[in-house]
């Protein structure tokens, strides 16, 4: 048997629990896991200028509890099937931290909203089976059931004392997939995927004593065939076909996708991808004060290629284009507050990523995202489509110390942002730069682990959406017991 027993303190009065245990013989295995997080609040940064709803220190409204239970069971018969059920519940409540400035304060800011998430409970289970035929047949099914349940407070004022409304709504998701396989050798390996699923809501509008009781089913066939014709080279060939019935309106529709690699010189790898994909609108999109059950699905054309180049001194490159075109995308309409199908999306880039491992102790990994976006809808004023940064880096370092010590520290920086007002005036977002630190330390041959560590470490104030300010800097520290 092993497990674990970890404890955590942290600023802001924030504290976390949580346990493992395992167990394993000759025919099946156990894994077990608990958590209980707590925070009262969380602060804004020291640089935070008060604004008229918020005055700093303390986040309004920023509250969070969470507990976890976590059971996996694994059975292996004999040789070639497996048997797997897997258990979850979660509990809490959480505050949601309003906008800091009104409308009339500002025209780029949203009318603040005072909300709450209480009584959430969520249970999943999931039944697994798995089993080689004597062949290249192989088989993997699996059923499950997510129920979620939650109540939604929204209040007239920042004082959370008279209720505006209370939804009281249950969310049922259940369903089966079953995936046969054929590995045909060095011909290639071909795999058929059936999935389905009924998504069911129900709500009950405590304060206008409304109700309402919703469901739709979710149906798809894939179909997918990997082969490598070549020593150096390996594609994959995918097609599928997806519907979706609601009682406002049924749909389908195809996605296939297509792709390669070719590894031109040893520690060089040409790749290239091309895929049509599907998304119908979820439970969240159709119903409640922000749905719109005219919603139709969501299509989206992705292209990409690459490199991926071994250098020496145990470096890593790589470098990735992409190309992302989207038909009747499903977002929030800033102007009414309810989700509806944009008519056309844009969003292009390059992904640079660097890794060395030259020193056995050090780890240095590198990142930087260019992304260029553009609303092509016909109805619209917009270029750019707010809060997607044009240039994101990344930097991170992990090295091992002596006496059993390692140290971690990262840093973003995020830069050319954008929002809009009702009107579609735009405004650039200011750029900012968050950097974490940790240390860990092992102790008594390994079963200790002491950690201390410091999320944005040098306090930054920035925003990810306007109005909306994120925590200053938070430490925390604690000690994990393995045996």
């Amino acid at each position: 048997m092993r497990g674990s027993l970890n404890g955590e303190l942290a600023s802001w009065d924030t504290h976390l629990l949580r346990g493992t245990g395992s167990y394993g013989a000759d025919k099946y295995n156990v894994f077990v896991s608990g958590s209980h997080y707590e925070q009262d609040c969380y602060e804004l940064s020291d640089h935070f200028s008060p604004a008229r709803l918020e005055d700093g220190d303390e986040r309004e409204n920023s509250d969070r509890r969470r507990d976890n239970v976590f059971v996996n069971v694994g059975v292996t018969p004999n040789d070639v099937t497996s048997i797997g059920a897997t258990f979850s519940y979660l509990s809490g409540d959480r505050g949601k931290p309003y906008t800091i400035l009104t409308k009339k304060d500002d025209p780029f800011a949203s009318n603040p909203k005072y909300e709450r998430e209480d009584d959430l409970e969520e249970f999943n289970v999931q039944l697994a089976l798995d089993h080689d035929f004597s062949g290249p047949i192989s088989v993997k099914s699996w059923a499950f059931f997510n129920a979620l349940d939650m109540v939604e407070k929204t209040y007239t004022d920042a004082t959370l004392s008279k209720l505006k409304s209370k939804l009281d709504s249950k969310v049922e998701i259940s369903g089966v997939n079953l995936q046969l396989a054929c590995d045909l050798q060095h011909f290639g390996k071909a795999t058929l995927a059936l999935m389905a699923e009924n998504d069911d809501w129900q709500a009950q509008e405590k304060v206008a004593d409304t109700s309402e009781n919703e469901d739709f089913q979710l149906y798809s066939a894939d179909f997918e065939f990997e082969a490598r014709p070549l020593q150096d080279l390996g594609t994959v060939f995918g097609f599928g076909y997806h519907w979706q019935d609601r009682d406002e309106k049924d749909e389908e529709d195809y996605s296939y996708l297509v792709g390669l690699y070719y590894d031109l010189l040893p520690g060089t790898r040409l790749k290239a991808s091309h895929a049509r994909k599907v998304r119908f609108p979820t439970l969240r999109d159709l119903y409640g004060d922000e749905g719109n059950a005219d919603l139709g699905g969501e299509v989206t054309w992705h292209y990409e290629t690459g490199v991926e180049q071994n250098l020496p001194a145990e470096t890593m490159f790589s470098v990735t284009g992409f190309y992302i075109d989207v038909e009747d995308f499903i977002a929030k309409d800033d102007a009414t507050k309810i989700r509806r199908n944009f008519e056309e999306y844009e969003f292009k880039g390059i992904e640079v990523l660097v890794e060395n491992r030259y020193f056995d102790k050090l780890l240095l990994r590198a990142g930087y995202t260019y992304l260029d976006t553009e609303d092509k809808s016909s109805d619209t004023r917009r270029d750019e489509i707010q809060y997607n940064p044009k240039h994101k880096t990344t930097l991170e370092a992990t090295y091992q110390l002596p006496w059993q010590m390692s140290i971690y520290g990262s840093a973003l920086y995020v830069a050319e942002a954008y929002t809009y007002d009702s009107n579609d005036n735009k405004k650039r977002m200011p750029e900012y730069l968050v950097c974490d630190f940790r240390i860990n330390k092992k102790a008594a041959g390994g079963a200790l682990d002491l950690y201390f560590g410091i999320n944005n470490l040098f306090d930054a104030d920035y925003e990810q959406s306007y109005a909306l300010p994120r925590s200053g800097r938070f430490m925390y520290g604690g000690v994990t017991w393995k045996f």
